[in-house]
């Protein structure tokens, strides 16, 4: 039997009609909805398979009705804001709350393709008019009405729910995070009644009440840092966009935020609460419509002892509307990007070259899981190596200051070569000295950095038989064969 057709409006109305919560309207009946989606109520679950989201039969409407966990087979298949999508299920409500039961199904039949702006700073009276479901909005108000904690009336509530008042209205906050996106940190940001703030919010409603869920605070109490980039990019302009890995078929999708006349694209990334994640292989690009890019400095996290840079440096100098990277080394964790305007000259850094001795003496001071702030130059052998996995171009090897065949506690892990590692070969490897520990055991490392073989001038000529490499230590040409060092000094080389 066909499932009936009803309007979003419809099938709230026959959903509160029921007499008690979770009754099933009108015995079960299947009904079929078609609207736009207007926000999302609880993202992708992995676990279950399921996502919950309010519908309006208008697109940039209000929330009308919701898909309560309606099956979803990945994160690529869920929808955003502003797709169209076809809902079919059993109606029910909850309080009053007019929803589709539990295991409804959805059709996206339309993907929205509207690129979120940043509509600047606009008075509450205007936001409430604009009622834009994605643009941002930069608010300016005075606390009001905090609501306090449900098990201790004597503390504030810690996410945040208060009402900000300007000259033109007031505007429910439900939650309010940190300028890193942070949730639940509302007590530590030193705010009370009466203060002024500055927040970023969106525009979102709970049964039909305007109000702005998760703004962004910006100016105001005791947890604002100072930035002195002229756009920033944070966790909370990523969170969201794009999917995270959880099948091989939704790895990544592309990511575009649009601030401030700067655009940040990547074709196959994930956002969430810690900033954006670009899978090794994307490409991205930074671009400006309004003023030349100076430079661009990002801030890469470091996760499970592993720095996450992409093979990037973390001061880019541009000197250009554009700037972009093809076929990230490996993947990188951005928390921030900074995007400075005007004229910058390089800035050479000297970077220590030292011995993997050196290396290991340095880590070893390092509280597990640390790193260092600097990076490093690390010159050594290969003493132990791993085959890169395929398709992917980083590889793991262990290194020594003299012995190709001893044990090292000093390891090159997922760093990006020139070409292949192996035995043997003398490297130079590029990045922080981290400490990893796992098991009580200690592993002193570069994680993710950068790679290079040493060649001295001529050595590329040296023909070698099957199983024998070919190295330079202080331009002296060796040769590697059966774990045996020969010294080739002097001798006449056929």
């Amino acid at each position: 039997m066909a499932a009936t057709t009803k309007t979003c409006a419809d099938a709230a109305t026959a959903a509160l009609s029921v007499s008690a919560d979770n009754e099933l309207y009108n015995n079960g009946e299947e009904i079929e909805v078609t609207g736009y989606v207007t926000s999302i109520q609880t993202a992708f679950n992995a676990q279950y398979s399921n996502v919950s989201f309010w519908m309006d039969d208008t697109k940039g409407g209000s929330n009308v009705i919701e898909a309560y966990r309606a099956a979803c087979a990945s994160a690529a298949d869920a929808p955003s804001i502003g797709d169209k999508v076809k809902v079919t299920g059993k109606l029910t409500k909850y309080g009053t709350t007019p929803e589709f039961a539990a295991g409804c199904t959805f059709v996206i039949e339309e993907r929205d393709t509207y690129v979120p702006q940043n509509l600047g700073y606009k008075t509450i009276a205007e936001f409430l008019q604009i009622k834009s479901v994605k643009d941002t909005c930069i608010l300016r108000g005075a606390i009001a009405n905090i609501v306090m904690d449900k098990d201790d009336a004597t503390l504030y509530n810690k996410y945040g729910n208060f009402d900000l008042v300007d000259a033109t209205g007031s505007l429910y906050i439900y939650g309010l995070l940190t300028p890193e996106g942070e949730a639940q940190q509302f007590r530590e940001m030193g705010l009370n009644e009466g203060d002024s703030i500055t927040i970023k919010a969106i525009y979102t409603e709970y049964q039909g009440n305007p109000q702005a869920k998760n703004a962004i605070l910006v100016e105001g109490g005791s947890v604002v840092p100072v930035e002195e980039a002229d756009v920033v990019f944070t966790s909370a302009d990523f969170n969201g966009l794009g999917h995270m890995w959880t099948t091989e078929e939704a790895y990544g999708a592309e990511v575009t935020v649009v601030k401030d006349g700067v655009t940040f694209t990547c074709n196959s990334a994930g956002g969430n609460q810690y900033g954006v994640r670009c899978y090794q292989g994307s490409n991205v690009s930074i671009t400006s419509t309004e003023q030349q890019i100076g430079k661009i400095v990002f801030e890469f996290a470091t996760a499970n002892n592993k720095y996450y840079n992409g093979g990037l440096d973390e001061e880019i100098v541009v000197n250009g509307m554009e700037w972009s990277a093809e076929g990230l080394a490996s993947q990188a964790r951005m928390e921030k990007v900074k995007i400075y305007f005007g004229e910058f000259t390089p800035v050479v850094v000297e970077i220590d070259t030292i011995t993997v001795a050196q290396a290991v003496e340095i880590g070893m001071a390092l509280e597990a899981g640390a790193s260092t702030a600097d990076e490093y130059v690390v010159r050594g052998f290969a003493c132990t190596t791993y085959d890169p996995k395929e398709g992917y171009n980083d590889q793991t090897w262990y290194m020594h200051d003299t012995d190709p065949t001893a044990y090292s506690e000093f390891q090159a892990y997922q760093c990006t070569p020139d070409r292949l590692v192996v035995q043997g070969d003398l490297m130079l490897v590029k990045g922080k000295i981290m400490k990893y520990v796992k098991n009580e055991k200690v592993t002193i490392e570069i994680s993710r950095g950068t790679a290079t073989h040493v060649y001295a001038e001529g050595i590329e000529n040296v023909v070698l038989t099957e199983k024998a490499q070919k190295v330079v230590v202080d331009g002296v040409i060796y040769i590697i064969r059966d774990n045996k060092l020969f010294n080739l000094q002097g001798a006449q080389v056929r």
